[in-house]
């Protein structure tokens, strides 16, 4: 019986050591904490990041994926069953990344280098009345959109705060 319980420990003791070892030698490699591709690098007055998630989309013949932002005023108004007026201090943010396989999750597409950013704000110059503001911003490093007409800029500043929050049960 001691010759049992003997063997039992030493083999427990091989064991943790060869689990020890196993944990802490060779090169681990170390998934990044953030996805640098998808960054918003550029002309950006605020990160829309860093606002609620209102909503998403994904396009998958294009292989597109979008996902609105907005702060507190935009997502309450997004969130209402009426199509009330916008609130004056509403901001909205239509982030849209081209996918990319994830590297991680074998078939999972996740975002991959920034295609656009719309933005729909208000905005008032000196003695004037407040009015809403689209502006889209292209590329990476994001820049203006030069080739955008202004019934283009109004169709899509109308579809982008026509969106409602996504409904968790």
């Amino acid at each position: 019986m001691k010759t049992f319980s003997r063997l039992t420990t030493t083999q427990s003791l091989i064991f943790t050591l060869l689990v020890l070892v196993g944990c802490s030698s060779g090169s681990r490699r170390e998934s990044p904490a953030t996805n640098q591709a998808a960054a918003l690098v550029g002309d950006l007055l605020e990160n829309p990041l860093e606002w609620n998630a209102i909503t998403t989309q994904i396009d998958r013949h294009r292989s597109y994926m979008s996902t609105l932002y907005g702060n507190d005023p935009a997502l309450e108004h997004a969130m209402s069953t009426d199509d009330a007026k916008i609130p004056v201090d509403a901001k909205f943010a239509l982030v849209t990344w081209r996918q990319q396989a994830d590297p991680n999750w074998f078939g999972a597409k996740i975002p991959g280098k920034v295609k656009s950013v719309e933005m729909v704000y208000w905005s008032q110059q000196p003695g004037a009345e407040a009015e809403l503001t689209y502006l889209q911003l292209d590329g990476s490093p994001l820049r203006p959109a030069t080739d955008l007409t202004p019934s283009q800029a109004d169709q899509r500043q109308r579809y982008i705060t026509s969106l409602k929050a996504a409904v968790l049960p």
